[in-house]
């Protein structure tokens, strides 16, 4: 009932909220495509989640879309296949750097000083088969549990760290396991302050989105060495020598050993990321959106 009642009220509560807007304001910036038409000014769309559907190339070529914004040359090339002419800026996945917090992830490091290895894992969502949402590779958890139970095995002594919001399944399944933590859903500060206490992050979607993903940019940044399998949003991992790329379970296991027992390795994969990390920030990503974007197609 209450699914079936949003369904109802999102709609209407959009149009209203965009029709009163239209009133004061010219330009409008959303993220969600659908509501492009209850803006009649100009509009810059942020599509950091696209769907390529027919639906979408459509709304992104009414006549009142200044640009669109993605985070990848391989989403500009799909949609300019799908007919889309409005010019296309590729900007990156901005990683909140600017509320990092050196001393709580001091603290956090102190905490954890007699552990061995911490591996990590980050999404919004915690799921498990059976549950109402599973299914959506950026939250099923089955498989990276079903690693877990190699790598603590061969990586005696580690700990697994899992952010973001669990289900009452995967809270079940985790109590079984005293070498797997249960964060929670974290605020920005708090999640950097973790991750960056992480030796190792675990990327183990088995089913590619095919554009870069907000944490691959958050493992990067924060100069965590990353094990991940091979798709194109997981490629940069390679480019970047930030991570390393397997192809099947066992491969994954092996990786993560070897990048366990090689500190010098993780030490080389941190360094390459905290290099990149500027181009992340937040600070320098606002700044492209207005040279790049804003100045030019909304002045």
């Amino acid at each position: 009932m209450r699914t079936s009642i949003l369904r109802f009220i999102q709609p209407v509560t959009i149009a209203a909220v965009f029709a009163a807007a239209a009133r004061q304001y010219r330009y409008a910036f959303v993220t969600d495509f659908h509501q492009i038409p209850h803006f009649q000014g100009q509009v810059v769309v942020d599509v950091d989640d696209p769907t390529f559907s027919i639906e979408e190339a459509a709304l992104l070529g009414r006549p009142n879309v200044a640009a669109c914004v993605v985070t990848d040359e391989r989403a500009l090339l799909r949609y300019e296949a799908l007919g889309v002419t409005k010019p296309i800026r590729v900007i990156p996945q901005p990683v909140s750097l600017d509320v990092f917090d050196a001393d709580k992830a001091a603290r956090i490091r102190a905490g954890r000083e007699q552990q061995g290895i911490v591996f990590g894992h980050v999404a919004a969502w915690l799921r498990l088969r059976g549950d109402s949402r599973h299914g959506n590779a950026l939250y099923d958890i089955d498989h990276l549990l079903d690693l877990w139970t190699d790598v603590r095995l061969r990586v005696p002594g580690s700990r697994l760290w899992l952010m973001g919001a669990p289900s009452p399944r995967v809270r079940r399944r985790c109590a079984q396991l005293d070498d797997v933590v249960l964060l929670g859903r974290l605020c920005p500060d708090d999640l950097l302050a973790r991750l960056v206490n992480v030796d190792i992050a675990l990327y183990a979607r088995t089913a590619g989105g095919g554009m870069q993903r907000m944490k691959i940019a958050e493992y990067i940044a924060m100069g965590i060495p990353t094990v991940a399998y091979e798709h194109d949003e997981t490629r940069i991992l390679q480019t970047t020598r930030t991570g390393i790329l397997v192809s099947s379970a066992r491969q994954f296991v092996d990786a993560v050993t070897s990048l366990a027992d090689d500190e010098a390795k993780r030490r080389e994969m941190s360094a390459a990321g905290h290099a990149l990390a500027p181009q992340f920030a937040s600070e320098g990503i606002a700044r492209r959106y207005e040279r790049e974007v804003f100045d030019q197609y909304l002045s």
